[in-house]
């Protein structure tokens, strides 16, 4: 029985070794030096209940801007509207399915909406 034990153990021990080398085959070229590797996004809040105390276009229309923090770069403004599918950009966006066909994200107003230091947005993710 000792022995049976034993191999189980041994054979244990090279599939996970085996899986642990297969993992990271991604991250090391064929002569396993190690090489720049990106894991594939994961969402591990996928689903789950986001609260934001603020979020951009929920009262009214409302314009909002990215900012580059580049100076002299072109400004770019859009509108948000929670009534309007293609302008709205609620918390749950934060955790539903990633598709590059299909971007979302959640968007709070902007500065020139009255949202000032010491004035903060807070997320809340319902784990």
């Amino acid at each position: 029985m000792g022995l049976f034990l034993l191999a189980l153990c041994a054979g244990l021990q090279v599939i996970v070794a085996q899986t642990q080398s297969e993992a990271s085959v991604p991250c090391y070229d064929e002569l396993n030096r190690p090489q720049r590797c990106q894991p594939p996004f994961v969402n591990a809040a996928y689903g789950k209940l986001v609260d934001a105390t603020n979020t951009c276009g929920v009262t009214s229309e409302t314009e909002y801007c990215l900012q580059t923090g580049v100076t002299g770069a072109r400004k770019y403004c859009y509108s948000c509207y929670d009534r309007d599918a293609g302008r709205r950009h609620p918390p749950s966006y934060l955790t539903d399915f990633n598709n590059n066909y299909n971007w979302t994200w959640w968007q709070s107003e902007t500065m020139l909406e009255g949202i000032q230091y010491p004035t903060v947005v807070n997320l809340t993710l319902h784990l």
